[in-house]
């Protein structure tokens, strides 16, 4: 009974102080990345361009014609830079983007839209990319990849390559914050699910290109093989990050290089789809990376249920010691982080709703992270990729097919 009790208190002692380095860690978190976030939001910073403005190739797969689509594209068309070409890339001739592809086209004489074709080997978004890079020519010698989703500052581009064009960086990257249009709980969730990744990007030792934002030095690209590698694997921004990152190149994040994505009327599933994907790519591009840090949501789980006993136990009458007190210590300092954390992107929701969201985004990483365990197939609109450990595409699977594996 006295070792039963003994493991008890130190097991009390394990869930309390990670109880405490959760809250401490969210602090420090948001202190250590606040300035870039708040450049990144405000994306207002002075900025000298570069005498040297080196010719643009940008690549960007377009697959639908939602309604953001075409000022997201038009903001890109109209970027403030001398000589900078536009791959707008489609799959197929027959995609719903495709008329307003064209019409884009007719109007900008840099704008070139390219038909891809249906990917076989890698994930279609790779394909797309790498038509179009099949496409630049000699005298471009800068490479951008950007999504056709997010709105663009009319400096974005002269921002984002000025340290290739200045010599400093062989590759950079910017990232993006989603602009909430209303309270909705998935829409909110969305919101700080792309905050946290974003926040990310300001810690230098792990930041990771991002493909919505990226530029590359042409050599770079062409010259550490990443057509070869993008050929075969089911993303490109985490494949070709920790691969360069092998070979001694990091990408070097660029504030306020950040693009704007206006969001709203985001079902709940819609944003755990979106961040299971996320998780996913952890696993198959970054595996062991993916597996040492699965001890986190089992400590959160652990935490929770702790916090459910004691609570339970004051509500009950039923003796559990200081662990209600503990565990209403803990609620309070989360909600206190939650407070600060849902206000680094302005938005007009009700504080009950962001907390909410705040709440959702821990148990929804933590779910989603588990459940990463459970499937090899990532799916990316509509089509199913079924992938291994390093990201290499094994089968794709369309929506008219079944596996045969």
């Amino acid at each position: 009974m006295v070792e039963l009790i003994q493991g008890v208190a130190l097991w009390s002692v394990f869930i309390e102080t990670a109880m405490a380095l959760h809250v401490l860690g969210a602090l420090l978190f948001m202190f250590v990345t606040a300035s870039f976030m708040r450049k990144a939001v405000r994306r207002d910073t002075p900025f000298e361009r570069p005498a040297d403005t080196p010719h643009i190739a940008m690549m960007v797969p377009v697959g639908n014609a939602a309604p953001g689509v075409e000022p997201s594209l038009r903001s890109l068309l109209e970027q403030e830079y001398g000589h900078y070409r536009v791959m707008l890339v489609t799959a197929t001739k027959d995609e719903s983007a495709v008329p307003l592809v064209q019409a884009l086209c007719r109007e900008y004489s840099h704008a070139q839209h390219i038909v891809a074709g249906p990917a076989t080997r890698c994930c279609q978004k790779n394909y797309n990319l790498l038509a179009g890079v099949a496409s630049v020519t000699v005298d471009e010698s800068i490479l951008v990849f950007c999504d056709s989703t997010h709105v663009a500052k009319p400096d974005f581009l002269a921002r984002l390559t000025a340290p290739i064009a200045r010599g400093e960086a062989l590759m950079t990257s910017g990232y993006r914050f989603v602009q909430p249009g209303d309270s909705h709980l998935g829409t909110l969730c969305q919101m700080l699910s792309v905050q946290s990744i974003h926040m990310l990007q300001a810690i230098r030792p792990i930041t990771q290109p991002w493909g919505g934002a990226t530029a590359i030095s042409r050599n770079t690209f062409f010259g550490y093989n990443i057509f070869e590698l993008w050929e075969r694997t089911v993303v490109d921004d985490f494949t070709m990050g920790p691969y360069l990152q092998g070979n001694g190149i990091r990408s070097l994040p660029v504030a306020e290089a950040c693009l704007v994505t206006y969001l709203s009327g985001q079902s709940i599933k819609g944003w755990e789809e979106w961040f299971f994907r996320q998780l996913q790519y952890l696993k198959f591009c970054m595996p062991l990376t993916w597996i040492a840090f699965t001890a986190v949501p089992v400590i959160f789980f652990l935490i929770l249920a702790y916090v459910v006993v004691g609570l339970a136990g004051l509500m009950l009458g039923i003796g559990t010691g200081p662990s209600w007190l503990v565990s209403v210590v803990y609620l309070a300092g989360l909600a206190f982080t939650g407070i600060l954390y849902t206000k680094i992107i302005p938005n007009s929701a009700p504080l009950p709703i962001q907390l909410a969201a705040y709440a959702m985004l821990h148990i929804g990483a933590a779910v989603g992270y588990m459940r990463t365990w459970t499937t090899n197939i990532i799916s990316w609109h509509s089509i199913r990729y079924r992938t291994k450990l390093g990201g290499d595409v094994i089968e794709i699977i369309r929506p008219t097919e079944t596996s045969d594996l």
